[in-house]
């Protein structure tokens, strides 16, 4: 893992890491993946509890799956949800609480909920915050990369951060963010080549 300690303004940090799970952990999380893209291609997939605009339209174009209701009791059989857990290790803790002063609420967290997006040709999701205390994304999609745009950007302070295969990004729900639209060439669209974010959650009850 190769960690990135984003604090220039000190008014909205996060932290990235590149290259997130190992070798082993990727080629099962892949498996998965692709399982669940015959689910998320199809037109009628969810799109989810996504942020509404005044007129109550959704802010965003991408389907998802919320993987604690689609595995309910059987967790164990979802390599996402059984991997996940290295979010919440000593290692990230301590990077993440050097830089973000609100990371004690990630630390006590004792709840979360995690889901799969694909973004293709036209998607994205426009600025909006998470009703959480802290989100982490996990990019995955296959190389070389066959769609532009899919970057996210923190909006009150225009910071973009590239999406890269397997990069992890953890920062505090509150922060307002976008998707930027994601273009991708016809000839490789329903091809499960667009951009995969895996989104996890962490609150308190």
């Amino acid at each position: 893992m190769n960690y990135t300690l984003c604090d220039n303004d000190k008014v909205y940090p996060y932290l990235i890491i590149d290259d997130f799970y190992n070798e082993e952990e990727e080629k099962k999380i892949w498996i998965e993946v692709e399982l669940l893209f015959s689910l998320l291609k199809n037109e009628k997939a969810e799109t989810g509890n996504m942020a509404v605009d005044d007129n109550g339209n959704k802010k965003g174009d991408a389907r998802r799956i919320y993987l604690d209701t689609f595995y309910n009791r059987e967790r164990e059989q979802s390599s996402i949800l059984t991997h996940y857990n290295k979010i919440v290790s000593d290692e990230v803790i301590d990077l993440y609480s050097s830089i973000v002063p609100s990371w004690v609420t990630f630390d006590c967290s004792n709840r979360d909920t995690s889901q799969i997006s694909y973004y293709e040709n036209g998607g994205h999701y426009g600025e909006h915050f998470d009703m959480y205390m802290h989100t982490c994304l996990i990019w995955f999609f296959r190389e070389p990369k066959r769609f532009d745009g899919g970057d996210l950007f923190f909006t009150k302070n225009n910071q973009r951060v590239e999406c890269k295969h397997n990069r992890m990004l953890l920062f505090p729900s509150y922060y307002f963010h976008e998707v930027k639209k994601l273009s991708i060439e016809e000839k490789f669209i329903n091809q499960g080549l667009g951009r995969y974010c895996l989104t996890h959650f962490y609150s308190k009850v």
